[in-house]
C-alpha cells in the first residue's frame, strides 16, 4: 500500500540498488553513488533504519547506530487465533497481532550487528512467552519465521537532523522500537527541515551533532 501511495504521488523508487557511498563538492553533497548508477540531486536524507551508520560513515560522520535484532513467527490459520486486537503482554515483552486468516507473534532485543541470522532460543522465549498467556496460539501450520533490526543510537533518542559539515545531508533514524510508531510525525519534522530550513517541532534533542563533528568524507 505504501509503495502504490509513493508510485502515485510520483515518487522514483529505485528497487534493488545500493547505496554504495557519495560524491561531494566543500560542504554540499553533489550525488549519491549505488550500485545501478549516480544519482544527483539538491538535498539527500538518510534513513537507512540500522544501515543508517553504515551511509553516515561513507559521507564522514560515524553515527552510533546499534542494530537491535527482533524475532516473529508468524502462523497461519484458516480458524483464526481467537485474539481480535493486537495485545502486548507486558510481562512476556511479546507482541501479539491478528490478521484474516495468520496470529503474529514477536519479541526480543538482540545486540548482535548488522546480520539476518536467526537465534532459534529466541523464538523459543517468544513461543514460551505468549503460551503463558494465550496457550496453543503460537504453533501451527504455515509458520513463517523472520528476524528484523531495528536502529538504536545509544543514548536511546532518535537521530534527527542535518548532519554537521554538511549543508544538504540529512539523517532520520535511531527510532528503536518506535520506528513505526514515529515514523509519520519525523517524516513531516525533517521534511520541513530539508525544504524551509527550520521545524515547528523542538528537534535539538534529536541533533545528530551530539556525537561529535564530520570527518572527510568517503565516496
Amino acid at each position: 500500500g505504501l509503495v502504490a501511495h509513493l508510485a502515485r504521488a510520483g515518487v522514483d523508487m529505485r528497487q534493488h540498488t545500493a547505496a554504495a557511498g557519495f560524491s561531494r563538492t566543500g560542504h554540499k553533497v553533489d550525488a549519491l553513488e549505488t550500485t545501478a548508477g549516480r544519482i544527483e540531486g539538491d538535498r539527500f536524507l538518510i534513513a537507512a533504519g540500522a544501515w543508517s551508520g553504515v551511509l553516515s560513515r561513507r559521507a564522514g560522520f560515524p553515527l552510533p547506530i546499534q542494530a537491535a535484532k527482533g524475532y516473529s513467527v508468524t502462523i497461519e490459520s484458516t480458524q483464526g487465533s481467537g485474539v481480535a486486537l493486537p495485545l502486548y503482554l507486558g510481562e512476556a515483552k511479546v507482541a501479539c497481532s491478528p490478521f484474516v486468516g495468520a496470529f503474529r507473534v514477536g519479541g526480543t532485543l538482540e545486540l548482535s550487528g548488522l546480520n539476518s541470522n536467526l537465534d532459534a532460543r529466541r523464538l523459543t522465549a517468544v513461543r514460551r512467552g505468549v503460551e503463558r498467556y494465550l496457550p496453543g496460539c503460537a504453533t501451527g501450520k504455515g509458520e513463517v519465521e523472520w528476524v528484523g533490526a531495528r536502529s538504536f543510537a545509544p543514548d536511546g533518542l532518535p537521530v534527527i537532523g542535518r548532519i554537521p559539515g554538511y549543508d544538504n545531508l540529512y539523517v532520520a533514524t535511531g527510532h528503536g522500537m518506535l520506528g513505526v510508531t514515529l515514523a509519520p510525525a519525523t517524516a513531516v519534522a525533517i521534511s520541513e527541515l530539508m525544504r524551509l530550513g527550520e521545524t515547528t517541532a523542538d528537534l535539538s534533542p534529536f541533533d545528530p551533532g551530539r556525537f561529535g563533528r564530520a570527518r572527510n568524507a568517503v565516496a
